[in-house]
């Protein structure tokens, strides 16, 4: 049976990126320095409908499926998982990060 993951409200699902390990100059960043980082990056997997406002209206999400967008890095209790996506509030996240063209 294949499972269909669907957010509501204002929940994201996202897809932590792994740690490359390296800075760009090639230099090996040990596991505990990459641990202690305060911001993660990951891929939006899944959104839902947006928070419900106080008019019956729904806000817009500001994140779409497929964003590159960053986090605070919080203890594993604050963050809940479900098949290797974080589950959070788009609140949670702090900026989305666009290729430069």
């Amino acid at each position: 049976m294949n499972e269909v993951l669907k957010p509501i409200n204002d929940i994201v699902l996202v897809a932590p990126s792994d740690p490359q390990g390296k800075t760009a100059g090639g230099i090996v960043v040990p596991a505990s320095v990459q641990q202690s980082e305060r911001v993660k990056r990951g891929i939006v997997a899944a959104v839902g409908n947006g928070r419900l406002c106080d008019n019956g209206e729904r806000a817009k999400m500001q994140v779409v499926c497929g964003d590159t967008v960053a986090y605070l890095n919080r203890p594993k209790s604050e963050y809940n998982e479900i098949c290797g996506f974080l589950i959070m509030q788009e609140t949670d996240i702090m900026m989305v990060i666009k290729e430069q063209e």
